[in-house]
């Protein structure tokens, strides 16, 4: 069976996760999983650097941006680079209406 390549959670906030969700995204990540957190725009997220904050982008956008990134690279470092880009106008200001 085919192994995933990445995960997009979708939250109004990261500190709902419990410590056990928690633990299990941070093994996932050691283990080459790029995990992306979708937030609510105008969140703060935590300072845990390890993850992907998307708070400037659609679900949709964040999941077909993630999709074409993957396509190209399987770097995290660069993974989170290129998310963090603005190829195309698909950014918009963080606490914009998407």
């Amino acid at each position: 069976a085919s192994q995933p390549h990445g995960l997009i959670i979708k939250t109004q906030s990261s500190s709902f996760f419990p410590e056990t969700v928690y633990g299990w995204l941070k093994k996932a990540m050691k283990g080459g999983l790029p995990v992306v957190i979708h937030v609510s725009a105008g969140l703060k997220p935590p300072k845990d650097e390890d993850f992907i904050y998307v708070d400037n982008m659609s679900l949709v956008t964040t999941m077909v941006k993630l999709m074409w990134i993957l396509g190209q690279t399987k770097k995290p470092g660069l993974i989170k680079k290129m998310m963090r880009t603005d190829y195309g106008g698909e950014i918009t200001g963080k606490g914009e209406k998407r």
